[in-house]
């Protein structure tokens, strides 16, 4: 057994600060649902909710970052996204990343009001995503959501722009912020975070095309395809190793 597997073990993955009370059931206070669910994302407030889950038996032995992940089926690096999410809600407390160790934060009135940014800081971003999603207002939470992704995964602006760029070609002008979200996000982990990089990938998706329509149409899926068949496929080919004849 590791060191660090012990150290998960008796820890746990998510825990209760000192200051919290524990009891055999998962309580959820006012304020949560006054002050801090209106601000999460889906991914987030389903961390949040089974992590305050498992706070209520913090050494049992699935603690776990890795069961964490696959319970939720969210990778490894989603749930540290949202984790750090929740810290800059003071939600949470992150004290180690290896291995990773979370302190839930008793809540106070006045908490989880969204972050304050410089006067002028995303005026420019502002007007540019809401000129591509064009078919919808977006929501102030939703422009906090793109600004903690870019600083939180190190995304240039522009980069992220170009993605919803791509992303309203493939679902229209009123795009939903959770499918940009999750096609930046997934583009990030691969190191697709500046506007080269992007450029780069949108030009390989676009040679790949024929390969990944004819596969799709293997498949019988009669739809275009979209940003996760293109990074499918690109596992397959160049992590797994397969020939486009064997996919």
């Amino acid at each position: 057994m590791s060191t660090q597997f012990v150290i998960l073990l008796v820890m746990g993955f998510v825990s209760f600060s000192s200051q919290h009370v524990v009891d055999n059931t998962t309580s959820i206070s006012n304020i949560f649902f006054n002050d801090f669910l209106p601000t999460l994302n889906a991914d987030c407030l389903r961390v949040y909710l089974y992590g305050l889950y498992l706070c209520g038996s913090a050494d049992r032995y699935d603690n776990t970052l890795e069961h964490f992940s696959s319970v939720l089926g969210l990778s490894q690096d989603d749930v540290i996204s949202a984790f750090t999410f929740l810290q800059d809600k003071e939600l949470v407390q992150i004290l180690n990343l290896k291995p990773i160790e979370v302190k839930y934060l008793p809540l106070r009135r006045g908490m989880g009001k969204v972050r304050l940014y410089k006067k002028g800081k995303w005026d420019e971003f502002n007007a540019q995503i809401q000129a591509i999603i064009e078919g919808r207002q977006i929501t102030p939470s939703e422009f906090a959501d793109y600004y903690t992704l870019i600083e939180s995964m190190h995304i240039q602006p522009d980069a992220l722009l170009l993605i919803a760029k791509y992303c309203t070609d493939l679902k229209g002008k009123n795009v939903g912020s959770s499918y940009v979200q999750t096609v930046a996000k997934n583009w990030a982990y691969q190191g697709v975070k500046t506007i080269e990089a992007v450029q780069e990938k949108l030009e390989q998706d676009r040679v790949d095309t024929n390969v990944v329509v004819s596969v799709l149409k293997a498949l019988g899926v009669k739809r275009s395809p979209e940003a996760e068949d293109f990074d499918l496929y690109a596992k397959w080919r160049k992590d797994m190793g397969f020939s486009d004849e064997v996919i």
